[in-house]
């Protein structure tokens, strides 16, 4: 887990550390899988996440 900011710190002491620095083991997550499973079947699989998947339309129209 990343450090906290001294600013950050002593403004907010209780404050939960922002999901956007949770990141790490999400690409750890991603590069694991690709050593698993292979680029192709990695890539479908994120496409199939994504909450665009299926509509056809690559800007969401």
């Amino acid at each position: 887990m990343p450090k906290r900011s001294p600013r950050r710190a002593a403004l907010h002491p209780q404050a939960p550390t922002p999901q956007v620095y949770r990141t790490g083991s999400l690409f750890q997550d991603i590069r694991s899988h690709r050593e698993r499973m292979g680029d192709a079947a990695s890539v479908q699989g994120l496409a199939a996440a994504s909450p665009e998947a299926g509509s056809g339309d690559a800007d969401g129209d």
